[in-house]
């Protein structure tokens, strides 16, 4: 049995999808629900059970619950590829909630929709079908209540699959070719189609709610363009609730600039607060405005498995799928 070391060395590339504007047509594809939660890679050998992010950070002790129904599994091995969110009281995954997964009442699901190794054969290799029966065979050992749970395929047309989606308050749908190897990195095998705007933008700075209390009233966005610069991308002064103005306040005051941290940001009639970026914010609109903006945007939360580098434009590609990543 490899150690929990050498499975996160072997599987440390994630399969990415790539941003579309329309569903792909149903022959030879599969759609499921896109999850608003953060990306996790579930590491099993024996009992021991490590979780870590699509960039190698660690949150097994994060998500203790999370692993702990992992160390339940009787499979003596596994990789799993899924993602960890909190759920609303409809069960829907709600992403400001797992901002305050500490709270009472809160509840983890870990939706799983990979199979990468089984404890014996490294599956990246074989089509997504067979990782797919493979790993409904896995989770059907799972003990109920399941903190574990398989993310199922939305029997539906291209076009319904992504309604009921956004009915049911999901973030979109994503589409994978069932006959498709797991391949690392963004790839066309998998694409995401969501139902409004909705990415990371980088924070460089925010503007005070008062001028005579520690509170922010608006996130200063910027994205990292193909220059290699922060380039100013809005602002956002909805979606907070009190305690979010004061953490927030509180985390940029300690990373405060004299200058602009991006280009372009606006001086607000000198009300900015510049920041240097280390805060990503993950933030819903509803369009881009012909300046590149992003145009009624609201908070969502802070996300700590993304850098401010990694806060990019993304524009979905077209039918030739030949857009940017």
């Amino acid at each position: 049995m490899p150690s929990l070391d050498a499975l996160a060395r072997e599987y440390r590339d994630v399969q990415l999808a790539t941003l579309v504007k329309e569903v792909p047509p149903a022959a030879g594809w599969t759609y499921e629900l896109k999850f608003d939660g953060y990306r996790i890679l579930a590491l099993k050998a024996g009992r021991g059970v490590r979780l870590l992010s699509r960039r190698q950070q660690d949150w097994t002790a994060e998500f203790g619950a999370v692993a702990a129904s992992v160390a339940e599994l009787s499979q003596p091995g596994c990789v799993l590829d899924g993602e960890v969110c909190a759920l609303d009281a409809r069960g829907v995954p709600s992403f400001q909630r797992l901002q305050q997964r500490g709270a009472p009442g809160t509840r983890l699901a870990y939706f799983v929709f990979d199979l990468l190794w089984d404890g014996a054969q490294d599956l990246r290799a074989a089509p997504l079908s067979e990782r797919r029966a493979r790993l409904e065979a896995v989770l059907a050992q799972a003990r109920p209540p399941p903190s574990v749970v398989l993310s199922k395929a939305v029997v539906a047309s291209p076009e319904g699959a992504l309604e009921l989606a956004c009915k049911a308050g999901f973030e979109g749908i994503v589409a994978k070719q069932r006959a498709a190897p797991y391949l690392g990195g963004r790839t066309k095998t998998w694409l995401k189609i969501k139902c409004s705007l909705r990415q990371e933008f980088a924070v460089v700075g925010f503007l005070p709610y008062l001028k005579t209390q520690p509170l922010v009233g608006s996130l200063v966005l910027a994205l990292h363009e193909p220059d290699g610069q922060f380039h100013f991308a809005g602002k956002v002064g909805t979606g907070f609730d009190h305690a979010a103005r004061k953490s927030l306040y509180e985390a940029l005051r300690r990373h405060e600039s004299k200058t602009a941290t991006a280009v372009g940001v606006p001086r607000y009639g000198g009300l900015v607060r510049f920041a240097v970026p280390r805060l990503v914010a993950e933030v819903s609109f509803s369009e881009w405005t012909a300046g590149g903006h992003a145009r009624h945007p609201s908070f969502q939360g802070l996300r700590k498995d993304k850098k401010p580098e990694e806060c990019v434009r993304e524009s979905p590609a077209g039918p030739g799928l030949t857009g940017p990543r």
